[in-house]
């Protein structure tokens, strides 16, 4: 806690946590056997992993089989279906914690069909995510049909007042505690926790312990160390937060560290940068920093050169071995348009990285998904097109494909000089065709249905024919009320509110 991370469950065992109001309304969600899965979507340092590790103590309480699955792992979907099976037919309650969900995805939603088709209650999911990472992603249509959507955001007075409570009572942590706050009356410090922080959770913590200059505290520790270690961290650091999966193999080969002085460093980075074990057989010991906001400090000072971290980002991937499942996840996470490669503001930089990635792992959707697109941003249809080619040659098409296919046509009638509207409608139907189809396989994807209702609008703009945004509208509507996503929800009103303002000659 004192550094902004998840509770541990012996922490939470202990009493060394304050109880969160999101805990005691998912554990009865789960025991009541409503709905068995539970996702958990808030910014980072807000208590996401704490609040399902609360739920998993509580439950496992009551005689529940209890898991976590480790995120360094890969998601071995048709043993977890297995298990799900056998809790069904023998009775057995059981929970599973899935932390950084959005990472395992793909696997996730074969087991929400499972569930969902074999209508099974015994075995429950908690997940947890942040929603830049969650709500981008296509889930299954089975999710919606089978989950409760949880958000962290502020701290209530109560869970304000439990946390004083803990505080006051918890001697190791009143000691930690920084003399100008513990001098306030029990009133002021709810005061000004509530109002002075807005409740929010790192905030919070930020003031009971004093970090209200966080960024200096950080960069000072950092100044204080040697300067080879110096690297390390910075290294590492700046790999954590560019969501690249840190491991000690991984760290030896792009440092040129020997084996034998690993120790010794670890040992002089104590309480900075931490080890654990994710595969002893194989010797995988994965590192990380004491919390990922400190890590991206630590990046954005560090790194504030592009050239820098371009150079940073190329050095790991001429290092990535994709035969290890650890390293399988950092090529498809440091693609994050926000906190990995898409850090970068220089596109043929990206492109540059997305292809050495695709040469080091065809088989990988991400990094061609993310070069198509910057592509056709860029204009350059031709090698986007292309590359959609060697895609649907390689690999089996899928959502994203379909609608860059789509993007490409809409752009070319958008920029494309001299041409007749009559021209740039019949491209536009041409996209319309591409969609319908993809809808047809895929007509739970948000994207397929947003890219249709662009096709209607761009069709009103140049002929006034409202039919095909209509008929767009239509298949989205219908969607929403077949899978009950409710960000498709958000979507038909997004669209319909833009349509009026096209319609009122706003733009």
């Amino acid at each position: 806690m004192f550094n902004g991370g998840a509770a541990r469950y012996g922490d939470i065992n202990a009493n060394l946590t304050f109880r969160r109001d999101l805990s005691g309304i998912i554990e009865t969600q789960l025991a009541e056997e409503a709905k068995p899965v539970a996702y958990i979507l808030g910014p980072a340092g807000f208590g996401k992993s704490t609040i399902a590790r609360q739920v998993v103590s509580a439950l496992s309480k009551r005689s529940y089989l209890c898991w976590e699955h480790r995120t360094d792992y890969r998601f071995d979907v048709e043993n977890w279906i297995k298990i799900a099976d056998y809790c069904q037919s023998t009775g057995i309650n059981a929970l599973l914690l899935v932390d950084e969900a959005h990472s395992f995805l793909r696997q996730l939603d074969s087991l929400f069909d499972h569930i969902y088709n074999k209508s099974i209650d015994k075995f429950r999911l908690v997940l947890v995510s942040s929603p830049a990472r969650w709500h981008p992603r296509t889930k299954s249509p089975s999710l919606y049909q089978i989950s409760v959507e949880y958000s962290v955001g502020r701290l209530s007075h109560g869970e304000i007042t439990s946390l004083l409570d803990l505080f006051e009572r918890r001697s190791e942590i009143s000691s930690l505690v920084e003399a100008a706050f513990s001098g306030f009356s029990r009133n002021d410090k709810l005061r000004r926790l509530s109002d002075r922080c807005r409740s929010d959770m790192f905030v919070c913590m930020k003031n009971i312990f004093g970090f209200d200059k966080l960024d200096d505290i950080i960069l000072k520790e950092y100044s204080e160390i040697d300067e080879n270690l110096q690297n390390i961290y910075r290294t590492v650091a700046a790999m954590e937060a560019s969501q690249i999966r840190v491991h000690r193999q991984l760290v030896m080969r792009i440092l040129g560290i020997k084996a034998g002085y690993v120790d010794a460093i670890l040992t002089m980075l104590k309480d900075i940068v931490e080890e654990y074990t994710v595969d002893e057989k194989n010797g995988i010991y994965a590192w990380r920093g004491r919390h990922p906001i400190i890590s991206d400090i630590i990046l954005k000072y560090k790194y504030n050169d592009q050239e820098r971290l371009f150079e940073l980002y190329s050095h790991v991937i001429n290092y990535i071995n994709p035969t290890y499942e650890i390293e399988q996840l950092t090529i498809r996470e440091m693609c994050d348009i926000r906190e990995g490669i898409g850090r970068l503001s220089d596109r043929s930089k990206q492109n540059h990285l997305y292809r050495k990635l695709i040469s080091v792992a065809p088989a990988q959707r991400v990094p061609r998904h993310r070069l198509i697109n910057n592509l056709i941003t860029d204009g350059d249809y031709e090698p986007a097109s292309n590359e959609i080619r060697i895609f649907e040659n390689e690999l089996r098409t899928d959502p994203p494909i379909i609608r860059y296919k789509a993007m490409i046509l809409i752009a070319r009638s958008r920029k494309s000089a001299g041409l007749m509207n009559e021209d740039r409608v019949v491209m536009l139907e041409d996209a319309k065709s591409i969609v319908s189809r993809g809808l047809d396989r895929f007509g739970y994807d948000r994207s397929l249905h947003s890219t249709n209702l662009d096709i209607g609008l761009d069709i009103f703009k140049l002929r006034g024919d409202w039919s095909v945004f209509d008929a767009a509208m239509g298949d989205l509507v219908r969607a929403e009320q077949q899978y009950l996503d409710p960000e498709m929800n958000q979507l038909i009103s997004r669209y319909r509110l833009r349509a009026e303002g096209i319609a009122r000659g706003d733009n």
